[in-house]
């Protein structure tokens, strides 16, 4: 349910800018190995000391400019605004509507094994796309080895590390021996890492130790009690978990309705101006990951501006619609039933020192609502 309230993490909606802005910067990214390692651990360092530091601020000036401590935005009255969905009428949900499948429930109860997964080291089997591996590898340019080309025991994940073009792709199909086998590959151009490589061919020389795989524990009453510190069986566990997602698909169910049948005919620029400068402040954070100033960024992502700007009035939209519904039905956030949103007192505390009390509940009340509605909804 919480995936698809946008105020507090509506940073997220950006990210496919970032995956757009990848696209066309990691084919040039070099190759990480034993020779650059200590230049890239003292970059490492210094890029870690700036992010603690950065950790230490908060966002509320930016975040927090337009929001009331109970989640309302300041001064305005939505209900003025939106030409809400007649929800009293919605009385049923169609249980096919809402209820999980067997594969969906499958597919949490496997996130969860994952969180207490084991690794395992393969070698009987030949690398697949996607898998992380192990390998020893030398590079030669010309017969000569060259600087930062070489390694051992590097721990290789293709989620993660970005080789030059090729590298990785030549080595799937290869099965881990103590038999080294060459690939051949091409340093881009320009090598913004080290141009003396740049455009050069080069022969690495690879020994392909292991496949690294998740082993994960297995589902039965043992993990369920021990693990998780339930104290139901595996079955109970796994029909409280389906009855758990089908009531969080209901209260999306409602979500997506209130939404899209509700009209907002005039948003205050006030809301719009503190979104932009949101979507400003995530984007200049992406932009910096890809070592561009935000300009930069816009231009290659989104140069018209347009996509930033549906953002903000879909936002703006969302945020007002479900505040008509608060007003209606007399819901303000408060200190405790923001918890069913946040999950701990800790990590509501740890919002609101960073985003400020105002944003960071104005997250919490699409739920409080929905919860609301829900009341008066039965499944069929």
């Amino acid at each position: 349910m919480r995936k698809k309230f946008l105020v507090v993490t509506m940073c997220v909606c950006m990210a496919f800018m970032t995956a757009a802005c990848s696209t066309g910067t990691t084919n040039n990214e070099t190759t990480n190995n034993s020779s650059a390692g200590d230049t890239t651990a003292g970059e490492n360092a210094s890029a870690e000391g700036e992010s603690e530091s950065a950790a230490e601020d908060t966002k509320v000036d930016v975040y927090n400019t337009i929001f009331q401590d109970n989640g309302y935005v300041k001064d305005i009255k939505a209900s003025d605004l939106v030409q809400l969905y007649d929800y009293s009428q919605l009385k049923t949900i169609a249980k096919a509507d809402v209820e999980p499948t067997e594969e969906e429930v499958q597919a949490t109860i496997d996130e969860q094994r994952k969180l207490f997964a084991t690794t395992k080291q393969v070698t009987d089997r030949a690398v697949e796309d996607g898998d992380i591996i192990c390998m020893d590898f030398t590079g030669k340019i010309d017969g000569v080895e060259f600087d930062g080309g070489k390694s051992e025991d590097y721990v290789f994940d293709p989620n993660y590390d970005n080789f030059i073009d090729g590298f990785y792709e030549q080595i799937i199909g290869h099965t881990p021996s103590e038999e080294p086998f060459d690939i051949q590959v091409t340093f881009p151009d320009p090598y913004e890492r080290n141009p003396d490589l740049a455009g050069k061919d080069a022969t690495f020389t690879i020994v392909l130790k292991y496949i690294e795989e998740d082993e994960l524990p297995e589902f039965n009453d043992a993990f369920v009690q021990d693990t998780l510190g339930a104290t139901v069986t595996a079955e109970e566990y796994r029909q409280q978990l389906k009855e758990s997602i089908q009531s969080d698909n209901v209260l999306e169910y409602l979500y997506d309705k209130v939404i899209a049948e509700s009209t907002v005919e005039n948003i205050p620029t006030s809301i719009t101006d503190a979104l932009r400068a949101i979507v400003d402040d995530t984007s200049m954070q992406q932009a910096a990951d890809a070592g561009m100033e935000l300009e930069e960024f816009y231009e290659q992502v989104d140069p018209t501006g347009e996509q930033r700007e549906n953002l903000c009035a879909e936002q703006a939209k969302v945020i007002l619609v479900i505040q008509a519904i608060a007003e209606k039905e007399g819901i303000e956030a408060t200190d405790d039933n923001v918890l069913s949103y946040f999950g701990s007192e800790d990590t509501r505390d740890g919002y609101v020192e960073y985003f400020g009390k105002g944003y960071s509940y104005s997250g919490a009340l699409p739920i409080l609502t929905m919860q609301k509605l829900a009341e008066n909804v039965t499944i069929e």
